[in-house]
């Protein structure tokens, strides 16, 4: 009993994650492949848990399904999600079906076969099965070894969704072997062709609980689950935030205060320095303070209503870099905003350069490449490229 509705219970949270899959369909990071991954194992499960009921006395069809296209379905979905698309080539990836579906039918109308054809048939077709599993695991493999796990982003704000879908195909990759590696361990050789036997409910419930594990990280990873239009937010908050102020600051002072003026002030300071750290940083993320030309210390000062020496303090002894490193980070920040809204769509590289603050677009162009790493226009053409 208590098996009985955990197969249940897997089947049915895989069935929510293919429904959520199906409504969000245009989505490279669990797109038709693995979505039809997914059913099937749902459907193996739920054949399982009906077992020996009035409506499922035998769940053989759905085993056969899943063993004879598991793997080939992994290896085309890591092979789409390796070149970022959604689409499918049907001339280039049917033939990897081909032989999965042949050997599905074969077996679906062995009652047709004398008994001993049967035996031959079946126990070549697990030995062919198993090869070809294996193979599609190796390939896959070596699939993402070349094209996701080793790939190194030259467009910094990429970084951090490079980093998320190689630890995602990690994720999958080595739990979708570990089900693979349960089943191997099983008898595999027998007449009934299967790989997982119904008799075996050690293997079976372990099963189950990789695949919970599976699911229940697509639930919790909506960037994921739901595809690019919600993992697009969190790149252009990645895209806004990567290059101010996570390491701007320092929690304790950087160097030990000798001057006696700093001393003192040090005493009114330190106990509410991360106070007036927050409110900088919200004058430089929500306001337009630092993109006014000219804006010094003493202009922060008054916008803080503090005095100068306050803030001249915090640069001094809490930043890693100076005000007019800071102010140029700001301004740098607003631009990849203004960049990645469509600024450049109707307007010029020069008067985006006045309309961050600075006076000239050589300045700009120094700015925006020593902090950035690249150019204006090329980080203007690398994001046109990734979202054509």
């Amino acid at each position: 009993m208590h098996l009985t509705i955990l197969y249940l219970f897997t089947s049915l949270l895989g069935l929510i994650v293919v429904l959520i899959t199906i409504v969000f369909r245009k989505n490279i990071y669990v797109n038709n492949y693995l979505s039809a991954y997914f059913l099937l194992g749902s459907l193996r499960f739920l054949m399982f848990a009906l077992t020996n009921t009035v409506i499922v006395k035998e769940p053989n069809q759905a085993d056969y399904a899943f063993t004879t296209l598991a793997w080939p379905l992994l290896f085309l979905y890591f092979k789409s999600l390796s070149k970022n698309k959604y689409s499918i080539n049907i001339k280039s990836d049917l033939k990897h079906l081909v032989l999965p579906v042949f050997l599905f039918i074969l077996v679906c109308f062995k009652s047709f076969l004398r008994d001993d054809v049967v035996l031959v048939l079946s126990n070549a077709g697990v030995i062919v099965v198993t090869i070809y599993t294996l193979g599609y695991c190796f390939w896959s493999y070596k699939l993402l070894k070349n094209k996701l796990w080793k790939k190194k982003s030259t467009f910094k704000p990429s970084e951090k969704k490079d980093i998320a879908v190689r630890k995602w195909s990690k994720f999958l990759f080595f739990l979708f072997t570990l089900i693979l590696l349960r089943f191997l361990v099983n008898p595999i050789f027998n007449q009934e062709f299967k790989f997982l036997s119904n008799n075996n409910s050690n293997f079976l419930a372990f099963g189950a609980l990789l695949w919970i594990v599976v699911y229940v990280k697509l639930l919790t990873s909506p960037e994921f689950l739901f595809g690019y239009e919600v993992f697009q937010d969190k790149i252009n908050k990645y895209k806004i935030d990567f290059i101010v102020f996570d390491n701007q600051w320092n929690k304790t002072i950087l160097h030990e205060i000798t001057n006696k003026k700093d001393l003192v002030l040090s005493e009114y300071i330190n106990d509410s320095f991360i106070e007036y750290i927050e409110q900088i940083e919200h004058i430089a993320n929500h306001k337009k303070l630092f993109l006014q030309q000219g804006v010094n210390v003493e202009d922060v000062a008054k916008e803080l209503k503090i005095s100068k020496t306050h803030v001249v303090f915090l640069f001094k002894y809490y930043s890693k870099i100076n005000f007019n490193e800071y102010k140029s980070n700001v301004r740098v920040k607003k631009a990849i905003k203004l960049i990645q809204d469509g600024y450049l769509v109707s307007n010029t590289m020069e008067s985006l350069a006045v309309a961050v603050g600075f006076s000239t677009y050589s300045a700009f162009y120094k700015n925006f490449k020593g902090i950035s790493g690249i150019s204006p226009m090329e980080y203007y053409q690398n994001l046109t490229a990734e979202l054509a």
